[in-house]
């Protein structure tokens, strides 16, 4: 299991991001955050897939992937896919709507948290 924070400053949110391990794993991980109650909330209300990402009350973001990436083309697509949803989230909570006028500032969002997880994959443990 790997597992490391990405800070977005500039949007004042922490991504915690989580890659495989058991259910057991990623709540003893999120121990750290949430009170138990908060963990047990978020597995009672979230339908998990291939990643899942939830953003918390505090504004907090927890990307979870069920499964070490191999960087092939379909984890490729499942890791776009949700660091769209991360870059949403903070967006929303900053009051900056999706637009015409706003795409470029989603973007490059989506594209900073893209290559910080990538960076962080790239030894299987977080770069620093």
């Amino acid at each position: 299991m790997i597992n490391f924070e990405i800070n977005v400053s500039v949007y004042k949110t922490d991504i915690l991001v989580i890659i495989g391990g058991s259910s057991k794993e990623r709540k003893k991980i999120l121990t750290k955050y949430y009170s138990k109650s908060e963990i047990e909330n978020l597995f009672e209300n979230t339908v998990f897939h291939e990643a899942t990402t939830i953003q918390h009350t505090s504004g907090s973001i927890i990307l979870l992937f069920n499964e070490k990436p191999n960087q092939n083309n379909f984890w490729l697509s499942i890791l776009a896919h949700e660091t769209f949803h991360v870059s949403s989230f903070i967006m929303r909570r900053v009051n900056i709507p999706l637009s015409q006028d706003s795409e470029e500032a989603y973007a490059y969002l989506q594209q900073m948290i893209f290559e910080e997880i990538l960076d962080n994959l790239d030894n299987g443990q977080p770069a620093r």
